[in-house]
């Protein structure tokens, strides 16, 4: 990140929260409802049709279900990956007042798609790295198992922490955002992952209670139905997106979102019969 951490003397330093970020986020999805159900729907018609694959080549090969797993993990990383971060920087389009379309995601899904796959790839070793650990010291009959069980679980929230912001700093920092005057900043996936830990590290009650409403939106579109195909994974993309770019105002690397001031009624008077005939 930049070194200008600090809002020059005299002016307000902007402080983003987690209300502001959900209402910004709620906004963007209104506004944008239809290209949001569109990508919602094609991420929803995906899954089956991934799905379908390692179980008509278990059906018709007698394929084993753990190599299917593998085959449909293989299959979902050259996809998901990127189509998050096309996603993301529609979001990133939308938090900074420009225009959006098919065009935009396809752009994004493009310009990123190798920078994601390889995230994806960190993503997916680590998050089973955690969980395998997780899982072998829970059943593990030891007097510091449970001790070790709590250690692990903590690994884990602290790396879901770190998750909501990888994928829109991955797709910000391909953007240039973090770029200094003659000097590029670090771009790929590693880079991502390593402003995430400082990002989580600098505002730990902010993304905390991020994951939590993240987690609770992504539930009630799960219980609902109808809100999981039409919704996910648009809202809570959007939402962690606008989150970011709102903490990101606050070290000045993006403008803050402007002011939104109440409009003001013009005084009532009675029309006159000039002022008709303008």
């Amino acid at each position: 990140m930049k070194s200008t951490m600090i809002a020059p003397a005299g002016q307000t330093p902007f402080r983003p929260t987690l209300l502001r970020a959900l209402r910004l986020a709620m906004r963007d999805l209104w506004d944008h409802l239809g290209f949001a159900i569109s990508f919602s729907l094609l991420h929803s018609l995906l899954i089956p049709l991934l799905l379908s694959v390692p179980l008509s080549l278990t059906k018709l090969i007698h394929l084993p279900p753990k190599p299917g797993y593998l085959l449909l993990t293989l299959l979902t990383l050259p996809i998901f990956p990127p189509l998050f971060a096309g996603y993301c920087f529609v979001a990133y389009r939308i938090c900074i007042g420009r225009s959006v379309s098919w065009a935009c995601f396809l752009q994004g899904f493009r310009q990123h798609y190798w920078p994601a796959i390889r995230l994806g790839l960190f993503q997916l070793v680590i998050t089973f790295g955690l969980l395998a650990n997780l899982l072998f010291y829970t059943y593990w009959h030891h007097s510091f198992s449970t001790l070790l069980s709590l250690f692990w679980a903590y690994v884990l929230l602290s790396w879901s922490l770190l998750l909501l912001y990888q994928y829109p700093l991955l797709v910000l920092q391909e953007n240039g955002v973090f770029d200094e005057e003659g000097r590029r900043a670090r771009r790929g996936a590693l880079a991502a992952i390593r402003r995430s830990f400082f990002l989580t590290l600098g505002n730990p009650l902010y993304t905390i209670g991020l994951l939590c409403i993240t987690a609770l939106l992504v539930l009630l579109c799960f219980l609902t139905g109808i809100a999981w195909i039409l919704l996910y994974p648009a809202l809570p993309l959007q939402l962690v997106t606008r989150a970011t770019c709102l903490l990101l105002a606050r070290y000045d690397l993006v403008p803050p979102p402007p002011k939104e001031a109440p409009i003001e009624d013009a005084p009532w008077h009675v029309e006159t019969k000039t002022e008709s005939t303008q």
